[in-house]
């Protein structure tokens, strides 16, 4: 079975940055130390890497639509460039409220499952950085890691918890992977 997973963006790929504020160019977007060696790592498992992010910052007037892409073809120069790969990225640009793609609504994950219909929510992980990310893949009945506190693996509930996308990939992902057979091709 090939396991997808989903990951934020800002907070788990890259700094978010503070409260309000949106990253519009590249000079903004700064890796967090270890998430590209996660990158590469889960490239070398079979799972499927999808990219699902609220950027309500196109909705607001801050930046372009292009001006996004422009800045996720720089991400993805990056992870490619380290040896990882994104196989998809999703974005809701809209304002709060106003759509059904805006996490936690699960409107980015169904458009991926039509894209690849393969994606078996059950056989999935969300990784986030925000409750938004957590309750978005409960409703889909995924497996969830929330970044941020120590690391804590509930596994009756299907939640944990992990420092970074390192730690999440190497404690978590990888070990879900290789019990169902799906780590390496």
């Amino acid at each position: 079975m090939l396991w997808t997973v989903f990951l934020d963006r800002d907070g788990v790929l890259n700094h978010k940055l503070p409260e309000g504020r949106y990253v519009t160019d590249w000079q903004e977007f700064h890796w967090i130390p270890g998430s590209l060696d996660a990158l590469r790592v889960l490239a070398g498992s079979r799972a499927r890497i999808v990219l699902v992010t609220n950027q309500q910052g196109v909705g607001k007037g801050l930046l372009t639509s292009e001006q996004l892409d422009g800045i996720h073809r720089r991400m993805q120069a990056d992870i490619a460039a380290a040896g990882g790969r994104v196989d998809a990225v999703y974005v809701c640009p809209h304002l709060e409220g106003s759509c059904d793609c805006r996490k936690p609504a699960v409107g980015l994950f169904l458009r991926a499952r039509r894209d690849f219909p393969d994606t078996s929510f059950s056989h999935s992980v969300v990784v986030g950085d925000s409750p938004s990310d957590v309750e978005a893949g409960k409703r889909l009945g995924t497996w969830t890691v929330l970044i941020g506190p120590p690391l804590k693996l509930l596994e009756a509930e299907r939640h944990a918890t992990a420092p970074d996308l390192r730690a999440a990939v190497e404690r978590v992902v990888l070990p879900l992977l290789e019990r169902s057979g799906a780590a390496r091709e």
